[in-house]
């Protein structure tokens, strides 16, 4: 039991200190025997009398970890690790202790030090059940429910002795393992999440990872931290994450896509009760586009109206200018400009010629800002110049402000709809910090298109680029989903989904059933119909717990962009269900905490207070809310980057949004665990799922420790995550509501394991376990 757990962030700063020396005297008294941890940790053995101690002294903190230092090799479907971790002892006197550290399934230790005067210390690999019994061992004698986070992994333990007062045990261990493979996709995982049990935050971390694939290594990502990638090459990856200090909350993670032509993937799943459980598909076609495709015909829109004047139709006529010289000579274009009238450069489209592409260029700088925005007019005159072509892209340069023709937005995006019958793609270049969003974002969203907002001439090249090869180089269009073995529902993104060269595909969604099964994902390839196969471990409890929270962030900023659009009487629907999955997944971001201002259930009022109680995360929550409320201006231009960003952020790994995430939800203390959220309301943290004006009474208590706690966890495997918090809990598992209590079952007695009668020598022998 750490101080961390008794320490209930549900107090005041200067409270807290208070509390914190409380809760040793606490773990004193009610909880002897207490433990001590790394990364590995270190458990210290049950204390003996000091000689001038007629009982056993507990100590209060645990060991320091002074550096702690990872590198790591991948070679496919092979990991060697090495840990190089040196531990403080801050008492004042000498302790034993035995190190333990979780492992892969089936993982080979094959070098493990101790340093203590040169001395090498023994240690063995438990298997998974013999693991677990070490595991509700300590948890029972400790009475530290956060063990139980590793019930399913296997474990290496030895025995440490002596341990210097005041000194450092440098450990050194090597282990290989295989690594988790569905499909194309591999994942590697480090335990570096045991850290949140040490004396204070890691000092001197680094992981460094050497990564080799026999195939193209398409794609390779941290969803856990923010690191640095370089690419040797198209096999190899360099990954890099080093940092002063780390708390060390959270374990270490790689996913890796590799393959050797057309699509690679992998699918992961998670779920713990007996609800549908979740699943994500990441499909990647690979960042090189190859030499031979189909020929494109691109048809380019750019807004020349008045409200284009000054540095908007400079950065409008670079990124035009841009996209003409990323044409191939089998290309065709067509040019429309837009005012209060509209001009084209030729008739029809043209073939991409040097000749053509260098007339359209002097067309281009030719261009000047003036008279009123006929936007209505030139979004159906680009959708008919795209229809006249078999599979033509459009691509729509503006700031979205009409003020000429039809100026209704709704309007706008209704005749568009009527008049593209969904066969072309809008894709929105929007330019300038006063774009009409609200407009752009829904006209573009219902013609199947993307959204990329430019507002500094700075990072303009690299995001038109960007922006361009997604219009101009498809991988594969009209993807649909479809599965084998297990049934799916609720995808999000809605699709069919178009795929694109340099671009993952990320979809979540829900699933019935359980086991191996496969996901079918049939589209067009270069003009033709293929169906790419992806099989996957759809897994009864357990899994991936970051997979629910991607498929409700998935699906919150559809139903915002949906509620953006939809008039205010038609809105309430909507709002409830973005509140009702905010509050279940944690999604604290602010442009989902205003919507739970009206709800009445304490889950929400303790949101909502701790926003109002904190200024700086109540101006940002004000600025969201004022940016989704606003068609134009900073805050609209701001708030739709930011939901660009974000669902960006879904495919390329979440590291800056989940750093945001996690900003978010300190400041308003509420812990992600096992695929849910939960809140602080008086003295527990409450699973936000128990939505209601009331919360509901427990149906079962269970005391940390216990027989009956020990019950329900072989019970239901799947709530150990649940279990492992560390702090009172309410939470509903399956047709129940169970509390967890860390106060010890009075009705019951732990068994606690004798401790050593006498103290050990540095000259006794070391047995082995």
């Amino acid at each position: 039991m750490s101080s961390r757990s008794l320490s209930l962030p549900l107090f005041r700063p200067r409270e807290r200190v208070k509390v914190r020396v409380l809760s040793w005297l606490v773990l004193a008294l009610l909880f002897p025997g207490a433990l001590t941890y790394a990364d590995g940790w270190i458990h210290i053995r049950p204390p003996y009398p000091l000689p001038h101690h007629p009982r056993p002294h507990y100590l209060a903190g645990g060991m320091e970890v002074t550096k702690h230092h990872v590198t790591v090799t991948l070679v496919d479907e092979s990991a060697e690790v090495t840990v190089d971790e040196v531990f403080h002892n801050p008492h004042n006197r000498v302790l034993e202790g035995t190190y333990y550290f979780p492992v892969p399934a089936h993982a080979a230790v094959d070098n493990f030090r101790v340093t203590l005067g040169g001395k090498e210390l023994a240690g063995e690999i438990l298997r998974r059940d013999e693991a677990r019994r070490i595991y509700e061992q300590l948890v029972r004698q400790a009475q530290d429910p956060a063990l139980l986070e590793y019930y399913g992994r296997e474990l290496f333990r030895a025995r440490v002795y002596p341990i210097p007062a005041r000194g450092e045990v440098q450990v050194s261990i090597r282990y290989r393992h295989t690594i988790e493979r569905t499909g194309s996709m591999s994942r590697f995982s480090y335990p570096l999440d045991t850290g949140r049990f040490s004396g204070g935050p890691y000092r001197d971390v680094q992981i460094l990872v050497d990564a080799t694939t026999t195939g193209e290594l398409r794609s390779i990502t941290s969803p856990s931290h923010p690191v640095q990638v370089e690419r040797p090459g198209p096999t190899r990856a360099k990954v890099r994450y080093e940092v002063a200090t780390d708390a060390a909350r959270k374990d270490f993670e790689l996913q890796l896509i590799t393959g050797q032509a057309g699509l690679a993937g992998g699918v992961r799943s998670y779920r713990d009760s007996n609800e549908d459980g979740y699943f994500l598909l990441r499909i990647s076609p690979g960042s090189d586009i190859p030499a031979q495709r189909k020929p494109n015909t691109a048809v380019f829109v750019i807004d020349t109206s008045g409200s284009m004047a000054g540095e908007k139709i400079l950065h409008a006529k670079a990124a035009l200018a841009n996209a003409l010289n990323r044409l191939r000579p089998e290309d065709s274009f067509q040019i429309v400009t837009f005012a209060a009238r509209l001009r084209t450069f030729r008739e029809t489209a043209v073939q991409a010629t040097p000749a053509t592409i260098a007339q359209a260029q002097q067309f281009v700088q030719s261009l000047v800002a003036r008279g009123g925005t006929d936007l209505n007019s030139a979004v159906q005159a680009g959708i008919a110049a795209a229809q006249s072509h078999d599979d033509a892209v459009l691509l729509l340069l503006s700031d979205g402000a009409p003020t000429v023709g039809v100026i209704d937005p709704k309007k706008i995006v209704q005749e568009a709809v009527a008049l593209n019958r969904g066969d072309t793609r809008l894709h929105i270049l929007g330019i300038g910090h006063d774009v009409n969003t609200v407009l752009l974002d829904d006209v573009s969203r219902k013609n199947r298109g993307s959204q990329t907002y430019v507002e500094r001439g700075a990072a303009l090249e690299s995001v038109v680029s960007a922006a361009l090869d997604k219009v101009l180089y498809p991988c594969v269009t009209d993807l649909t989903i479809a599965a084998d073995g297990v049934t799916i529902s609720e995808l999000e993104p809605h699709g069919p989904y178009d795929l694109f060269f340099g671009e993952d595909l990320v979809v979540t969604g829900r699933y019935r059933g359980n086991g191996s099964a496969r996901l079918r994902c049939t589209g067009e390839e270069n003009g033709s119909q293929r169906t790419f196969i992806f099989t996957g471990d759809f897994v009864s409890h357990g899994g991936a717990d970051d997979v629910p929270y991607l498929w409700a962030q998935s699906r919150i900023m559809r139903l915002l962009d949906e509620l953006r659009s939809t008039p205010r009487d038609a809105q309430d629907p909507l709002r409830e269900q973005i509140a009702a999955l905010g509050l279940r997944f944690g999604i604290v971001t602010p442009y989902t905490s205003f919507l739970v201002t009206e709800d009445a259930s304490p889950l929400a009022a303790t949101l909502r207070e701790r926003v109002r109680a904190r200024p700086q995360l109540n101006r940002e929550a004000e600025g969201e809310r004022s940016g989704f409320d606003e068609a134009t201006g900073s805050s609209s231009f701001g708030y739709s980057r930011k939901q660009a960003d974000r669902k960006k952020a879904l495919i390329v790994g979440r590291v800056a949004e989940a750093k945001k995430e996690a900003q978010w939800r300190e400041a308003l203390q509420i812990r992600r665990i096992g695929g849910r959220a939960f809140f602080p309301v008086g003295n527990r943290f409450v699973d936000g799922s128990l939505q209601g004006k009331e919360l509901p009474a427990p149906t079962r208590t269970l005391h940390v420790g216990s027989v009956q706690f020990m019950t329900f966890l072989r019970d239901n495997p799947g709530a150990a995550r649940i279990l492992a918090a560390g702090v009172p809990t309410l939470f509903r598992w399956n047709d129940e509501v169970v509390q967890v209590e860390l106060t010890q079952d009075p009705t019951d007695s732990p068994a606690v394991a004798p401790a050593d009668k006498t103290p050990p020598t540095a000259t006794q022998p070391r047995e082995r376990f």
